[in-house]
């Protein structure tokens, strides 16, 4: 049986070619868009980690200081203060700036709802806390808490 040459039947090579290049557009852009949406969350998932180590750390440098620490936390910054005995009376004082403890300016990436005081106490106590940390897109949210037993932990909510 003979094919007639004049009368061709499927698509040609350059029709399939386009048809996978429009495909690879259309993919490629959900994954860049999934990304971007990962990435806010991963940085968030980061920055909350971050903070309960120097948490952390803020607890043990009040016991082996013998100190009050606290730290504080505002729209565009967080720090640690340590209470010092002034002339006449107490006064908060900021670390100092080669201090890991040191005032940190907070990204754009992060935002923090409430805003805060948390101290920490020479016999090694802290007062109870819960600072919740958001992604942009508020696609979900971090909860850094601190019980009466003495543990600080780290919650990931999806929304």
């Amino acid at each position: 049986m003979l094919r007639n040459i004049n009368n061709p039947r499927g698509f040609t090579l350059v029709e399939v070619m386009m048809v996978v290049l429009i495909f690879t557009i259309i993919i490629s852009f959900a994954v860049i868009n999934t990304n971007f949406m990962y990435t806010d969350i991963k940085q968030s998932e980061n920055f909350a980690n971050n903070l309960r180590a120097k948490i952390k750390l803020a607890r043990q440098e009040a016991v082996l200081q013998q100190a009050t620490l606290r730290l504080v936390i505002t729209d565009k910054e967080y720090g640690f203060q340590k209470l010092k005995k002034g002339e006449k009376s107490y006064f908060w004082d900021w670390l100092p700036a080669h201090s890991i403890l040191k005032k940190t300016a907070l990204k754009k990436e992060v935002l923090i709802e409430k805003n805060q005081s948390i101290e920490f106490y020479p016999n090694g106590r802290f007062s109870i806390f819960s600072i919740i940390l958001s992604d942009p897109q508020k696609k979900a949210s971090i909860i850094i808490m601190g019980d009466e037993n003495g543990e600080i932990g780290v919650n990931k909510i999806e929304k």
